[in-house]
């Protein structure tokens, strides 16, 4: 899971530094797939989530397995 966070952090670092290098000047296809990118990391970010808390509730379950 630290992989998918890690990765998720260096495209929104490098999402960042397109920004300010192309200091506004985007072209409509470099906004649209920099749009693409944004969409394509919130789901990533989403299913991150869910990922997350579905294993929280699993380690949840087996600790009260053992405690019982």
């Amino acid at each position: 899971m630290s992989r998918l966070d890690d990765a998720q952090k260096r495209l929104e670092t490098a999402l960042t530094r397109l920004e300010t290098v192309a200091g506004g000047h985007l072209t409509s296809v470099e906004k649209s797939t920099l749009g693409t990118v944004r969409a394509e990391n919130e789901t990533l970010r989403n299913a991150n989530e869910v990922v997350a808390q579905r294993l929280d509730d699993t380690i949840e379950r087996l600790r009260r397995l053992v405690d019982e």
